[in-house]
């Protein structure tokens, strides 16, 4: 096509003038063509001179760097990046403008997300010059999908791995529950003080027996496919029976709890023994990362078509370079913790269509938001009564 408007360039003064106006036509209509696709695309394109000026940028770019309409495209394309990581790599691109990049890189400024980056020359002119194409993608959303289906196809894995080793587990406990009986059988016949030591080694052991198949349960129901039974719920309720349950275990560790409720929120479906296990859970880590005491903040509230379960403590806080991986099967920061508890948030969470964040500081505290959607387009609010919990205690 370019070979064909040069040639038409070069016979203008020959070209009949009724064929020229049919060509600026045909070249508007391309040119705004091209424009619009450019506009359309949800990918953040820039055209950059050799000096690494702006000369071409579409809708998406100006949004992706926060590039005014009214900002001139003579400006420098470094003069609107805000995160050094960036700023490093589009310089050194620039710099070596024959190479072509093709990388991802995680951004913190304007806003933390993952930025998909691929810059390659362009000649700009016939006279040689050349300049860069700058492409920037978003792929922060994919990212997140990535890892939720790699994490839903680790617990598929454990849920098969779980399954084999609780059949394995189960058939000698069985068999040891079953010796158990015929040796509290035996027992009888011996001797009162005989009787009573053994009887009393039997507990210990019947009892150790019990726990292991309470283990092999509960790590089963956390990882097998399960459909919750869905009714309406009380989430400011639910926060508090839990709190209410868990009151001796945490005023015993010397821990406050501030609470802040919003009487607003609609009733909510879910299933509500899932969701008390896991802010059973939640509240649990808080705890533990508050050996010395400290204050527990509970709060919920509407954010548009979700509502959201805040949970901070002022505790030991978790290691950035740990904090992907607290969803993770048996990964703990914790001494003699298990590491399912909040996988199995994370799976509850899952299976109520909601979503976890979970934010640190080493040596601050930890906050775990639950956020869940409002199901149905008609939803139900609730009465501010004086009796309702809503109120700091």
């Amino acid at each position: 096509m370019k070979a064909f408007w040069d040639r038409v360039a070069n016979r203008l003064d020959k070209i009949d003038p009724v064929r020229v106006r049919g060509y600026f036509h045909d070249l508007c209509r391309e040119s705004s063509l091209l424009w619009s696709v450019f506009q359309s695309v949800s990918e953040a394109i820039f055209v950059i001179d050799r000096e690494g000026r702006i000369v071409f940028l579409n809708e998406a770019a100006r949004e992706t760097l926060g590039i005014s309409r009214r900002n001139p495209l003579s400006k420098p394309l470094l003069a609107y990046i805000a995160d050094h990581r960036l700023f490093e790599l589009l310089e050194k691109g620039l710099r070596e403008q024959n190479r072509v990049i093709d990388q991802e890189i995680e951004t913190r400024h304007p806003k933390q997300r993952v930025l998909k980056v691929n810059m390659l020359p362009y000649k700009l002119d016939e006279g040689g010059d050349f300049g860069t194409i700058l492409i920037l993608r978003d792929v922060t959303a994919e990212k997140h999908r990535q890892a939720e289906s790699f994490q839903s196809e680790k617990l598929d894995a454990l849920a098969t791995l779980a399954a084999g080793v609780a059949h394995e587990i189960g058939n000698p406990l069985n068999s040891l529950a079953l010796h158990m009986q015929l040796m509290e059988r035996e027992i009888q016949h011996l001797s009162k003080k005989s009787r009573q030591n053994l009887m009393e080694t039997l507990e210990v052991a019947k009892g150790e027996i019990n726990r292991l198949d309470e283990i092999v349960r509960r790590f089963l129901g956390a990882i097998r496919p399960h459909q919750p039974d869905y009714k309406e719920a009380n989430i400011n309720t639910i926060v508090e029976s839990v709190l209410d349950f868990m009151y001796f275990e945490v005023s015993g560790q010397d821990i406050a709890i501030e609470k802040q409720y919003d009487s607003r929120i609609p009733l909510v479906m879910m299933d509500e023994a899932e969701m008390k296990q896991a802010f059973f859970n939640i509240i649990k880590n808080a705890i533990q990362a508050m050996p010395r005491g400290g204050v527990l903040r509970v709060s919920t509230g509407l954010r548009g078509s979700r509502v959201e379960v805040s949970f901070s403590d002022n505790g030991v806080g978790i290691p950035k370079d740990k904090l992907r991986r607290v969803f993770d099967p048996y990964y703990t920061t914790k001494e003699g913790g298990s590491g399912l508890g909040l996988m199995i948030v994370h799976k509850i969470i899952k299976d109520h269509a909601g979503a976890v964040e979970l934010t640190s500081e080493e040596g601050e505290g930890t906050t775990v938001t639950v956020a869940l959607p409002l199901h149905g387009k008609e939803t139900r609010l609730l009465k501010d009564t004086s009796g309702a919990p809503g109120q700091k205690k």
